[in-house]
């Protein structure tokens, strides 16, 4: 029963009801996108310089975290029904916090990979929560499109900040300091949503839920031959797929060793400097995550995606061809001059590159 789903929509909610629930979900959602990404500009060199970790350990313990979410993921539905969303949310909060406080006082592989595992896990009721809340909220005319975009503008403002100021906090206060900030913040923003929830609307009822699927399920019968709704919804699938995949996982097999590379190009930069440049990628992709649900309006989202992908491809292998030490490998001659002014330019102009093929290749997914 359409009913029994957590995200079914709900009717009766104020605009005062929506702000509320698009300002929770937001800074939900940006405080854990600060959090995964504050530690990309230090923590290579400096679980090498502690435990002896080489690029292959570091990318392990990166991974964990996308992975226990994904595993958590499963269950977490069930768990937004019997809870409900806001339980959920502030249960991941505190999970996060928790954990990402471990995560800074840990001093060992095993430590980092579980408490990155933990992490992981709390992601996925706050990731969800805040789908199921927008879901709900939001379903009038192009609202949740809208949702969409101030949420992925949202991700991209804690990518430019969150590297920046891991890196800054870490040259400052080692390496407990991003995390037990990261930890408080967390903290305060559960004190504050207690205080002044989120109120959601009435539930429909299952045999409510029933008659306007099926009314839309008529109109689309009527409207489109299924064949053919088969074939374009297949199509797109096949589309989305590898973008939904290469990006995402491109930037996340970059996350580990992006500082390795720009130390090897740029010369001995400290934390806060790489902090600085990892945010150049997110600059970008502010406006035109607001933009591209425009502009797909007037373009098809198939030309997006296709020229975001082929974008995301040419400033890729610009960027490796750029690192002194993989064009020696190749055999070639180093492109630039490592720490020149050429060769900050050409980073920071590739950094500009990636965020404006992410735009185009993942916000359309």
């Amino acid at each position: 029963m359409v009913g029994d789903i957590p995200c079914s929509p709900r009717f009766g909610t104020t605009d005062g009801d929506k702000r509320m629930i698009l300002c929770s979900g937001l800074t939900a959602f940006f405080l854990s996108i600060a959090m995964l990404y504050q530690m990309s500009p230090f923590f290579q060199s400096y679980a090498k310089t502690t435990v002896g970790a080489d690029a292959g350990t570091v990318g392990l313990i990166f991974a964990v975290l996308p992975a226990s979410s994904f595993v958590f993921s499963i269950p977490t539905g069930k768990l937004i029904v019997r809870f409900g969303e806001q339980t959920m949310l502030i249960a991941g909060l505190l999970l996060l916090s928790i954990s990402s406080l471990m995560f800074g006082l840990s001093r060992s592989i095993r430590g980092w990979m579980f408490w990155r595992a933990v992490q992981g896990a709390s992601t996925a009721p706050i990731y969800s929560s805040i789908s199921c809340m927008f879901a709900k909220a939001f379903t009038g005319p192009g609202e949740f499109a809208r949702v969409n975009g101030l949420q992925e503008a949202m991700s991209n403002i804690g990518f430019v900040v969150s590297p920046l100021m891991g890196g800054i906090m870490f040259e400052w206060g080692g390496f407990v300091l991003p995390f037990a900030v990261s930890a408080v913040c967390h903290l305060i923003f559960v004190v504050f949503t207690l205080i002044r929830p989120c109120r959601s609307r009435p539930a429909i009822d299952g045999a409510m839920s029933g008659a306007l699927l099926e009314k839309d399920e008529a109109v689309i019968a009527d409207s489109v031959p299924h064949a053919q709704v088969k074939d374009m919804m297949f199509a797109d699938f096949m589309l989305i797929l590898p973008a939904g995949v290469i990006i995402p996982g491109i930037f996340g097999a970059m996350d580990p060793v992006l500082a390795l590379h720009l130390r090897a190009c740029l010369g001995n930069i400290d934390s806060g400097t790489i902090g600085a440049l990892m945010s150049v990628v997110a600059i970008p992709c502010i406006p035109l995550a607001m933009a591209v649900p425009t502009l797909m309006q007037r373009v098809s989202p198939d030309w997006i995606v296709s020229a975001g992908m082929m974008l995301f491809a040419v400033t890729q292998v610009s960027l490796g061809l750029t690192d002194p030490d993989k064009t020696a490998n190749l055999g070639l001659n180093p492109t630039f001059a490592v720490g020149g002014q050429v060769q900050w330019v050409f980073q920071v102009a590739l950094f500009v590159g990636l965020g404006v093929a992410s735009s185009f290749g993942w916000t359309p997914v």
